[in-house]
């Protein structure tokens, strides 16, 4: 078994996490090496220039990894309609809708709010300045000055335009009297960092222009820039342990050569989801799993979606497709019968 030598920090997966780590690590001077068991997505690998786009939405380019069985991909079992994930550099922004709302202050805080689970260990303040750095990174858009949240720095770009199903819809919210706002997207609205601002085209759904931050073009470059190292198609199968218990690097198949290797590192950073990263460490012989919690306790974004009928065109084809954020029912009311809230996207 060929081996590497030894990197400072050793990424597992690169997706959103393990792009942004690479880019922060090696920007500090560190020798970061990061695994990717799929490959680059070139700009004509997209549906959207294709004239049966939305066939290939609900197939080769579904966000739902049973649908789509591609090469990079292996299935998972599970109750839930739909497992977001995207094997390849850029993870799941390859195929992702790219709504940016931030945790509220309360989320941090429901140990105090109800007691039902934890205060998280850090809190929103704590954090803030970090989604402001992510922010400017990705050049998100949006509208700072929402009442129902913290003050923030003004977006890196303007609010996207409102679809008119934006602007039905907060017609209605506005009769009603409840809260609405631009939504945080990380789409630019104008150009940015060299990437062209969103053009409306209405296929939201990962995008080849990357003005919805596709993160294999707007951060990788400055990751790789900054002097990592990004080995694509090599399927990380075990993070071996030295008699501390303490991870020394992974053992890895290139899915090209089918040639084994090791990677010795100092530091190994699992990033390779919710589904993969409990995998790979229960594969690992159990490793960091002390608690006996790896692999359980998985929560679910749980996302449910209405159809509204109006009588007038509203151009739902056209123009980014989620344009506007409620948090009108973003807090705990237990006269709801349950604890937390909801957001409503349009």
């Amino acid at each position: 078994m060929k081996n590497h030598d030894e990197c400072d920090v050793l990424i597992i997966g690169a997706g959103a996490t393990g792009a942004l780590a690479a880019a922060v690590l090696a920007k500090a001077g560190l020798d970061v090496v990061c695994l990717e068991q799929g490959g680059w997505v070139e700009p004509n690998d997209h549906p959207h220039y294709r004239s049966d786009w939305t066939w290939q939405r609900r197939t080769n380019w579904s966000p739902d990894v049973n649908k789509r069985q591609r090469p990079d991909d292996y299935p998972v079992e599970t109750n839930s309609s739909q497992v977001l994930m995207w094997n390849g550099v850029g993870g799941s922004t390859n195929v992702y809708g790219a709504i940016w709302p931030r945790y509220r202050p309360s989320d941090f805080r429901k140990g105090d709010e109800h007691g039902l689970q934890p205060n998280w260990p850090i809190s929103y303040e704590e954090l803030a300045p970090f989604y402001e750095q992510a922010d400017r990174l990705i050049g998100t858009s949006g509208l700072a000055g929402d009442p129902a949240m913290p003050p923030r720095d003004p977006c890196p770009t303007g609010p996207l335009p409102f679809t008119k199903a934006a602007e039905r819809l907060a017609m209605t919210f506005d009769h009603l009297g409840w809260h609405w706002w631009p939504a945080e997207a990380a789409v630019i609205s104008e150009n940015y960092d060299g990437r062209p601002g969103c053009n409306g085209c209405g296929i939201c759904n990962g995008c080849p222009r990357g003005s919805m931050s596709k993160f294999s073009l707007s951060v990788w470059p400055k990751a790789l820039t900054a002097g990592a190292t990004l080995r694509p198609y090599a399927r990380a199968v075990r993070i071996e342990k030295g008699r501390d218990g303490r991870a020394t690097g992974a053992v890895t198949i290139d899915r090209n050569t089918g040639e084994t290797t090791f990677q010795a590192a100092r530091i190994v950073v699992v990033a390779a989801n919710g589904v993969g990263t409990p995998r790979l460490l229960l594969a690992s012989d159990n490793l960091a799993n002390s608690s006996d919690q790896v692999g359980r306790n998985l929560l679910h974004h749980t996302l449910v979606a209405l159809e509204m009928w109006v009588d007038e065109p509203i151009e739902s084809h056209m123009g980014y497709v989620d344009s506007l954020i409620s948090r009108q029912f973003a807090e705990t009311d237990v006269s709801r019968g349950f604890v937390n809230g909801f957001r409503s996207i349009a």
